[in-house]
């Protein structure tokens, strides 16, 4: 499974080989100390850990088997990853960020991408995902 990405830019914009210095695509800024307090309001069992490439990293359990989804906040302050897709994740992280940024679901690999709307619903996520995995 691909790492899932969600960010304040379309995957084409971040990537373009033809941009020696990447321009300033978003104002949005993700305080990692805020961060890491909502996603423990919400998920209660969530643990976390420093890594030298990210400002903030965490382990989320979602099922009682103890399978773990690896979670982080990049240097970048704008942008979240997930290492399998957590539908319910993507709604609360679009719930948390005011509506004037624009965000964007997409996977590892590819431009394709879904805009994630204040009123975009878990059916419509869960189709995007879906139809990045076949």
């Amino acid at each position: 499974m691909a790492t899932f990405f969600v960010a304040p830019y379309r995957p084409e914009e971040k990537e373009s080989p033809a941009l020696e210095v990447l321009p300033e695509i978003s104002s949005l800024r993700i305080d990692p100390t805020e961060y890491q307090a909502l996603l423990l309001k919400k998920w209660p069992g969530i643990s976390f850990d420093s890594s030298s490439y990210i400002l903030l990293g965490w382990f989320l359990q979602i099922t009682k088997e103890g399978a773990k989804i690896i979670g982080g906040l990049e240097e970048d302050q704008q942008t979240v990853f997930l290492d399998t897709p957590f539908d319910e994740f993507f709604l609360w992280h679009r719930s948390i960020i005011p509506p004037q940024y624009e965000l964007y679901l997409f996977h590892e690999g590819s431009w394709d991408n879904l805009e994630l709307k204040p009123n975009t619903s878990l059916e419509e996520i869960r189709r995007f995902i879906k139809g990045s995995s076949d």
